[in-house]
């Protein structure tokens, strides 16, 4: 079914303009009587109808709300790449169901951001997950936090931390999580993901109590690791698999 976001959206009619009516009236060609899902970007599905097609408004009547399943937090803290693996990566960890996603600038990151294009940036990959929950189904929304350094991204986190490094650790994410943690939605963790060239000596050790874990044998490209970093963690609490 064609989905649409309106934030804040409620039971009953509601007149769509801008964004939101160029996308079901000029993209998605809707017509009277077509049947389409909304969501608020919060958590929130409803059923709606297209009632009207005006030339500068589309006008939608929303049913009762409903929630979307309540999966534990899993916040990722992705190291900043370069080109578009940044935006994939954005996008498929929205689709597999990350509570939030962080900018990481570790010190081996190829890409800087300068002060005048963070706003930018965040507000593109903010599209690219907005885009990726309507798409996959979703009726929340991951929120892009500001870009953080191993020194600062503690404070976003929640309490367990599990920090990918291919090179140091022993003992797998899977296992890890399971050590320290029930399935279902109980205590969140967060999953930070370094660069592609790697951590530098002692830069994990700036983040207090995490747990260095690796995902297997083979070296993954950065945006990679995130996406099967973040499968083990929804399988594990039965979200796939």
């Amino acid at each position: 079914m064609r989905r649409v976001a309106i934030p804040n959206a409620r039971s009953g009619s509601q007149i769509l303009r801008g964004a939101a009516f160029h996308y079901l009236a000029h993209v998605l060609r809707v017509h009277p009587g077509q049947r389409l899902e909304a969501f608020d970007g919060e958590g929130r599905c409803f059923d709606a109808t297209v009632v009207e097609v005006g030339e500068e408004m589309l006008e939608l009547m929303l049913g009762e709300p409903r929630s979307s399943p309540t999966l534990r937090e899993v916040v990722m803290a992705l190291a900043l790449t370069r080109g578009e693996a940044f935006a994939w990566a954005i996008q498929k960890c929205t689709e597999l169901g990350a509570s939030r996603l962080l900018p990481l600038a570790a010190r081996r990151s190829v890409v800087r951001i300068g002060s005048k294009e963070v706003e930018g940036k965040r507000r593109r990959w903010q599209e690219i997950a907005a885009s990726a929950a309507r798409q996959s189904g979703r009726g929340d929304v991951p929120l892009i936090g500001p870009i953080v350094t191993c020194e600062s991204v503690r404070a976003h986190l929640p309490n367990q931390i599990f920090v990918l490094d291919s090179q140091g650790a022993s003992v797998g994410l899977r296992a890890a999580i399971s050590a320290s943690t029930s399935p279902g939605a109980g205590d969140g963790f967060g999953i930070v993901v370094g660069p592609e060239g790697g951590w530098e000596p002692g830069e994990i050790s700036e983040i207090p109590n995490a747990v260095a874990v690796r995902l297997g044998p083979s070296i993954l490209r950065s945006d990679t690791a995130a996406v099967v970093a973040l499968t083990v963690a929804r399988a594990f609490d039965g979200t796939y698999g």
